[in-house]
């Protein structure tokens, strides 16, 4: 006999995966417990259909309902409610039963030609009726329940779950009665879905109050092991084989289980929520395999019943039910840890982004004769590039700085405060040209940063008097100078990038600025920007932006431009941290 608990199981099931439909989704719970408990004290079938009526509309804005059941003689319409009083020929529903209608929804506005014509040939349609649910027992078609146009707006989607478990338990009661069983036997097993329905409902109470995993594992296992009178069951997390929870029985024993490679290759076949009888095994009788969204995959294991009995089908329907509510709890449980981790890590973020926002210069250098201006704007919270000034130690000259340290947010974001402190450190106490800094700061940034990291830099010291610019590039995009004659120079000379060989060698470059002349320093965040074919905007791109704008506003507006520019090519969408710094002899 087809179970109609199944169907209701599987709308349990579907409670706490989605916070906006639980409430909806325990409230058609409760009505559908209430509904089988009045049923228990129906005594005929009038007062049966009554009852199921009155409960499909209370639940759902039909303006009118009716039950069309089958019997000997044809079928015939057993009960309505808002409907035309006239019965009418509905000996057509026979052909109903060649569509081999089983467990789904008709809806006038959707269904095939072939069934809206045999509704047509009973004047359903015209009676005002637009929606139907085959009533089923056995997979056999005992009945339909038609209902009428909505008096309110509402969305009828979200109550199909609901009407199909309906549907089913009256398939249940209406096929019985038809193949002359009495109502005491359809009692007995109304009886017993009220009892499972209990039992669902209070687990479901339960699971929403775990607060861990363990509570939510040991919730199962009571209620399992209280209901079928077992003494021993255990969690394991598959890929780790490790025991989560365990009770009436040694973790070992679990281990052991585990690690027979039978018994392994047998676990690889569970199909999830399947329970599976372990006829091969003397301390475990069954096993099922949970698998979660969220919180990944376990196999849970229970030992034989006390009485000897085996989990019988119906049984197993049950023990299915309370499976995926626990798999639920698990997810919700998940995903409030990731919540409550991805809060903690913004707060970490925002504070890294305050402290990194802090460590860039305020203001821009007073340069006597220059202008020189400066933009971060990182691909997450924080960002890995930097850029820095400073005058360097009693010389009078100006250290000018842009760095990109590899990788993205936080890692990459503290390899950059400890760069920027150890350059300043090098560059603003004691008197020190280019090439000492660099070689300095690179053998520091090889025994303080991974291996797997590196930073790229751009350092030059300025001397605003006889406006020479020495400079190191350290594997960094070579910059731009611009010349108030439209020559276009990029500044190569260094070396490879900091942190990766202490003893690495770099040369030092040295260019002389003259009135209007322009340095474009930046990062390859913008060069690497890529628009929506998948090309990447490159150098060229940069440099043209810059020829084009250089000279015609101040900085603050050309830097402005040169994002702006690469941004819109891409879209808006950023790959990595962008930095430019701008440098403009003025006289």
């Amino acid at each position: 006999m087809e179970r109609p608990y199944q169907t209701i199981a599987n709308a349990i099931a579907a409670l706490g995966r989605e916070h906006a439909g639980a409430g909806r989704q325990l409230s058609e719970l409760l009505s559908l417990h209430e509904c089988v408990t009045t049923l228990n004290r129906a005594k005929t079938l009038d007062q049966l259909l009554e009852v199921f009526v009155f409960t499909v509309l209370g639940e759902t804005p039909s303006r009118s309902a009716a039950v069309f059941l089958k019997a000997e003689q044809g079928w015939y319409r057993a009960f309505y409610k808002g409907a035309a009083k006239k019965n009418g020929d509905y000996s057509c529903l026979a052909k109903m039963e060649l569509l081999h209608l089983q467990r789904e929804i008709i809806s006038l506005d959707s269904c095939s030609a072939q069934i809206e014509a045999v509704l047509s040939d009973c004047n359903l349609d015209q009676a005002g009726f637009s929606r139907f649910v085959p009533l089923v027992n056995q997979k056999k078609l005992v009945g339909l329940l038609a209902l009428g146009q909505a008096m309110i707006e509402i969305d009828l989607e979200a109550k199909n779950q609901w009407l199909l478990s309906l549907a089913d338990l009256f398939g249940l009661i209406f096929g019985s009665i038809m193949d002359n069983q009495s109502l005491e036997s359809v009692n007995r097993v109304l009886e017993q879905r009220v009892f499972q329905l209990q039992t669902i409902r209070d687990a479901t109470d339960i699971f929403i109050r775990c607060h861990n995993q363990e509570s939510v594992f040991r919730a199962l296992s009571q209620n399992l092991m209280g209901q079928f009178f077992i003494s021993r069951s255990g969690f394991v997390e598959q890929d780790e084989q490790r025991v989560i929870y365990k009770t009436g029985c040694q973790a070992s024993e679990i281990q052991n289980f585990f690690q027979k490679e039978e018994h392994s290759q047998f676990l690889t076949k569970l199909s999830a929520y399947g329970l599976a009888r372990l006829d091969f095994s003397p301390r475990f009788a069954y096993v099922m395999k949970l698998e979660t969204l969220e919180a990944g995959t376990f196999i849970f294991m229970l030992g034989p019943r006390l009485n000897g009995k085996l989990i019988e089908a119906d049984d197993e329907n049950l023990v299915i039910a309370l499976a995926r509510q626990a798999s639920s709890a698990l997810d919700r449980l998940a995903l409030e840890e990731q919540r409550v981790e991805n809060e903690r890590m913004l707060k970490e973020l925002e504070l890294a982004r305050g402290i990194q926002q802090q460590l860039l210069p305020e203001t821009e250098p007073d340069i006597e004769g220059y202008e020189v201006t400066a933009e971060m704007r990182p691909f997450n919270q924080v960002g890995g590039d930097f850029f820095d000034w400073f005058e360097v130690a009693e010389t009078g000259n100006w250290g000018l700085c842009l760095a990109d340290v590899s990788g993205k947010s936080l890692p990459a974001s503290m390899i950059m405060t400890t760069t920027q402190a150890s350059l300043r450190a090098l560059s603003t106490h004691t008197p020190a040209s280019v090439s000492d800094i660099v070689k300095r700061l690179n053998a520091q940034l090889c025994l303080a940063i991974p291996s797997n990291r590196f930073v790229t830099m751009f350092f030059g010291i300025l001397n605003p008097q006889s406006h020479k610019l020495t400079y190191i590039n350290a594997g960094h995009n070579p910059p731009f100078l611009l010349k108030s004659n439209g020559q276009v120079r990029q500044l190569r000379e260094g070396g490879m990038v900091l942190g990766m060989f202490a003893s690495a060698p770099y040369h030092v470059g040295e260019v002389e600025l003259e009135k209007g002349d322009e340095l474009l320093i930046y990062t390859d965040g913008i060069s690497e920007l890529v628009d929506s074919r998948d090309e990447e905007y490159g150098d060229d791109r940069v440099l043209d932006c810059f020829v084009k704008h250089a000279g015609q506003q101040p900085l603050s507006a050309e830097k402005d431009m040169l994002f702006n520019h690469a941004i819109q090519f891409s879209g808006n969408q950023l790959v990595d941290d962008m930095t430019v710094v701008l440098i403009r002899r003025k006289i």
